[in-house]
């Protein structure tokens, strides 16, 4: 009955259900990120302080496609990246969030030297108890971004980590996927959080992805819906959905917990078919490029394996 159906429908119908039974590939995926990476004027899109990190990033693309093994914590800071005072000064600014201002250098930075293993974090004592911190709805989106871009170029020090910690202690783990929406700006803080794996964060930080991980399998792909109240002018919900993407691929190789991939690659299945190669715009570029990050960290975890 499926055959007949399929050819009185045409070949060309037939082929798009057989592509949605089989569902998104592996050679999919490989076909998108090739498709960015080709794209001649992507750089053009974005700000003069933010092109050396995109061209890293897209050179991270590239090593994917060639079959070149992922490097350890990939990929590099370039030499001529913005300084976290810049990052600081851009999240200060009152412009649009994804895009303008000199926040995609500060987005993009906090793509760079993301962890594959258990280091990174300076010894630290157990996570304080509750204290002057008021819980809130959710972080200060520009300035979680700037913390996980600072992160990424410094590396983390006592300061970043007691700047985690206030912010662990505003926003309790139960509270970040809810049913009335997500906290916009999350996504970056968690990456954050993953950088000083292990450390007093650490298990608050997996019990993010732990809720993470339950969130997606129930609401599926309903999940990542933000909360209106505190969505950033200029915000863009598929970027930052795809910012969860990459954190739990991290997330895998931080904990060597392969539920954080499975669901990685779900996120990924489900927004690669929302980029589309003819978009022409500063934040299609951010998503564009952070899609070629996640699925170069679904790839290092799939290749590496996932012992901690």
């Amino acid at each position: 009955m499926k055959e007949r159906l399929r050819d009185g429908l045409g070949p060309r119908v037939g082929s798009l259900l057989e592509r949605l039974e089989r569902g998104v590939t592996r050679d999919d995926h490989l076909a998108t990120v090739a498709r960015i990476v080709a794209r001649p004027d992507l750089l053009e899109t974005l700000p003069v302080e933010a092109r050396p990190i995109a061209a890293c990033l897209l050179g991270e693309g590239r090593r994917l496609l060639a079959g070149e093994p992922p490097r350890g914590a990939a990929p590099d800071v370039p030499a001529s990246v913005p300084s976290p005072e810049a990052f600081r000064e851009a999240a200060r600014r009152r412009g649009p969030y994804e895009s303008g201002g000199g926040m995609e250098a500060c987005h993009l930075a906090g793509l760079l030297r993301l962890p594959d293993e258990r280091s990174g974090a300076p010894p630290q004592g157990p996570l304080p108890e509750p204290g002057a911190e008021a819980e809130r709805a959710g972080p200060p989106a520009r300035e979680v971004a700037a913390l996980n871009a600072s992160l990424a170029v410094d590396g983390p020090d006592a300061e970043h980590v007691s700047e985690l910690v206030a912010q662990a202690r505003a926003l309790p783990a139960r509270r970040w996927f809810l049913r009335r929406g997500t906290c916009y700006g999350t996504g970056h803080l968690l990456l954050a959080l993953l950088r000083v794996v292990p450390g007093p964060l650490a298990p608050y930080t997996r019990e993010v992805c732990d809720r993470l991980v339950r969130h997606v399998e129930i609401r599926r792909r309903g999940a990542l819906a933000f909360r209106p109240e505190g969505l950033p002018d200029g915000s863009a919900p598929a970027v930052e959905r795809l910012r969860f993407a990459v954190a739990l691929a991290t997330a895998a190789r931080c904990f060597g917990d392969l539920r954080y991939l499975n669901t990685a690659l779900k996120l990924n299945d489900w927004h690669r078919r929302r980029l589309l190669p003819g978009r022409r715009s500063g934040t299609d570029s951010l998503a564009a490029l952070h899609y070629v990050v996640s699925i170069a960290r679904q790839e290092s975890a799939l290749r590496e394996g996932l012992a901690p």
